[in-house]
């Protein structure tokens, strides 16, 4: 889960690098972001150390997440790493492990049947009233008043998704309003029903990561990225007639602040691999049981049966949502290539049996 290796645009890139003895720099631009690389070994090395770390403490954020425990798993002393994580990240190290944690308990009260207390354990927090504290000073309210509020459960005529996509179609100055409003939010729940549950292999895929939401600008962004990926594949061939384009999402922009969203646009491949395009990454995307509902939409609807499909259907499903995975949006085609502008795709939610964590 987690954030670019190789992608970011940080102001502080040349003082990063004041350890090495030489540079190159090449600059890029991909969906409207600047990025830099650069080229000498050492850099991918400490770009790479710094990703490893990322990802622990997104996949264990229970566990000791010190400055002498996360800088074991690098090859840099405490000092440096530290140093060099705030450069890369634009935060510092307890700000962003404080910052995970509180927007993976965020999510975990809204979907999660578990007590207050035992989300505060399981999210890395040493008491509750440590936990309440935080939570607040991020989010402006307690725990339990925001599970009270958000909870979709809990709620007897509209989900949140309904209140907010009807607030953003009939807000002044709104590009997005529609005609019918509310038979097209009828409309919506009668398509959700169509989710069925299914069952996924593992997925290799080639990939770009992406930070920041893409917002109104999401298909002229992932096209562009899904052209770009697609672009690099052809050219080492490991395009083929069964290759898939996929859009992998890890936050959710109503809980996590837009600009620290985290995206990963994928092409599967098949068979060994060999030299990877340059800045492209190689992983395995995680099989098991996934909720399943095919969409053909603008951006706006496709947003809103996504909001439906987990606070209204979702719970009513006997599954839960599996936070450590995950949301994949297998694509038909680009974006560019439909002539009604919309957004065709198989829309993958990871789902377990049990809530446990």
């Amino acid at each position: 889960m987690y954030l670019a290796q190789a992608i970011y645009g940080i102001i502080g890139l040349f003082q990063l690098l004041n350890g090495c003895t030489h540079f190159e720099a090449s600059e890029t631009s991909i969906s409207g972001q600047r990025w830099y690389y650069c080229l000498t070994h050492q850099k991918a090395r400490i770009l790479a150390d710094i990703q490893t770390v990322i990802e622990y403490i997104h996949h264990h954020p229970w566990e000791d997440l010190s400055l002498h425990a996360l800088g074991n798993l690098t090859r840099l002393t405490p000092h440096y790493f530290h140093r060099i994580f705030k450069n890369i990240v634009q935060e510092t190290l307890y700000d962003y492990i404080r910052r995970v944690r509180i927007n993976m308990a965020a999510r975990r009260l809204i979907f999660d049947d578990s007590s207050v207390t035992h989300i505060a354990e399981e999210c890395g927090f040493n008491s509750l009233a440590s936990f309440s504290r935080t939570f607040k000073q991020l989010r402006g309210i307690s725990p339990s008043k925001y599970r009270e509020r958000y909870r979709m459960s809990s709620r007897t005529v509209d989900s949140f998704a309904v209140e907010r996509f009807r607030h953003r179609m009939t807000e002044p100055g709104s590009k997005d309003s529609v005609r019918g409003l509310e038979d097209v939010i009828a409309w919506a729940r009668v398509k959700v029903q169509e989710t069925t549950i299914t069952h996924i292999p593992d997925v290799q895929v080639i990939y770009y990561r992406h930070q920041g939401a893409f917002l109104d600008q999401l298909n002229i962004s992932m096209a562009n990225l899904f052209s770009t990926l697609y672009r690099e594949a052809a050219r080492h061939g490991y395009v083929s007639r069964s290759s898939k384009m996929i859009a992998l999402s890890y936050d959710d922009p109503h809980i996590t602040a837009h600009d620290k969203c985290r995206f990963e646009v994928c092409m599967t491949i098949e068979g060994k691999l060999r030299k990877l395009p340059q800045h492209v990454e190689s992983k395995i995307i995680p099989g098991g049981k996934y909720v399943l509902l095919s969409i053909a939409q603008i951006p706006t609807i496709s947003s809103f049966l996504w909001e439906l499909v987990v606070q209204e259907w979702l719970p009513h499903s006997g599954y839960y949502w599996d936070l450590g995975r995950p949301t994949m949006e297998i694509y038909v085609h680009s974006p560019k290539q439909d002539p009604y502008n919309r957004q065709v795709f198989d829309l993958y939610i990871p789902v377990r049996t049990n809530a446990i964590f």
